[in-house]
């Protein structure tokens, strides 16, 4: 019993805490309908400011097709979520979000459609879920990326052949990508705690050169592997591509001194890291001010349009400010 309630927590504390999201990502209670009301937008301020000669006549930003902006499935053969970019943009970027022990793919799912809503309007989200399986330091049975035997302090014992399963499952989606014409540099892998380890792990044996990487209340497993400490090579690809690693001081189920010694150790083997300790905070870190942490290193490494939504209705707002001005300014002729 007492087993059964420490998995049941720890499958809680990995799982996206909805109290802590900004307000922005939970004020919609159908994300699906947003791309079509901002298509309605955008058709209003074209031709509002055509008329008022505030701007040329020119066609209006291309919105993706909508009603399917959210799909079931990572899209290549496995459980998760997809969540397709709001506007239609090239180069296509692409962030793959790796939920964390207990957790699945469409939990996460709304906090990427937040950030595709809301901010990085240019950018596909491919959320997989993991398989449930044994996780013996639990023991029990929940959705894991890999057996973990001991995680203690500063020091894991993991199974590596379930790692590397799941680190050739997170390539087969990078390749299907890259297919698809993604640029491999406009490619991020970003995890929490379980799936931050794995991120991590997939960004250190890439054979692609991708965008980046973002850890957040986790840890690098199997650290000693990695030369000049052992056999493992790392490779080439990124060596000088900075890490983004977050974590919170109080972290209750990733000891921070864990996260602080594999940021030692990533820099060791010639991976610069930026690490950002959040004062105070515990496992689960997903504030406003971490969310937006995450979306600036995406941006700064694969640009793109941002806050399509705000600057729209900032604009509207504009703009008919100015016609009710130009009304107000309006003599009066009176009817004989």
């Amino acid at each position: 019993m007492r087993s059964a309630k420490r998995a049941f927590l720890t499958a809680k504390h990995d799982r996206p805490n909805a109290e802590q999201a900004d307000v922005n990502y939970r004020i919609m209670g159908n994300f699906r309908i947003a791309p079509v009301l901002c298509a309605c937008l955008v058709v209003v301020l074209f031709f509002t400011n055509a008329r008022a000669g505030s701007m040329p006549v020119s066609a209006p930003r291309t919105i993706k097709s909508t009603m399917r902006q959210s799909v079931d499935g990572d899209g290549y053969g496995g459980e998760g979520f997809t969540v397709r970019p709001l506007l239609d943009e090239r180069p296509l970027a692409t962030a793959i979000i790796i939920h964390g022990l207990g957790g699945t793919g469409e939990e996460w799912g709304i906090m990427s459609l937040g950030m595709s809503v809301f901010s990085l309007n240019y950018v596909k989200f491919i959320i997989p879920s993991a398989e449930t399986k044994p996780v013996t330091y639990l023991n029990t049975t929940i959705p894991s990326w890999f057996d973990i035997r001991r995680i203690q302090g500063t020091n894991s014992d993991v199974d590596e052949k379930d790692l590397r399963q799941s680190v050739d499952r997170i390539n087969r989606i990078i390749d299907g990508e890259v297919r698809a014409g993604v640029p491999a540099e406009r490619i991020f892998i970003v995890g929490f705690s379980q799936g931050g380890a794995l991120a991590l792990t997939t960004f250190l044996r890439s054979k692609r050169k991708l965008g980046g990487c973002v850890g957040v209340a986790t840890w690098l497993p199997l650290h000693n592997s990695y030369a000049p400490f052992g056999p493992e090579p790392v490779s080439e690809n990124v060596k000088g591509n900075k890490i983004l690693m977050i974590h919170g001081t109080e972290d209750e189920a990733v000891d921070f001194r864990y996260g602080r010694l594999s940021k030692d150790r990533l820099t060791d083997i010639g991976v610069p890291v930026k690490f950002t300790s959040i004062q105070g905070a515990p496992h689960v870190i997903l504030s406003a001010d971490v969310i937006r942490f995450i979306e600036d290193y995406i941006a700064s490494k694969a640009t793109g349009t941002r806050n399509f939504l705000r600057t729209l209705v900032s604009d509207l707002t504009i703009t008919f400010g100015r016609l009710s001005n130009r009304l107000s300014e309006r003599e009066l002729i009176p009817i004989p």
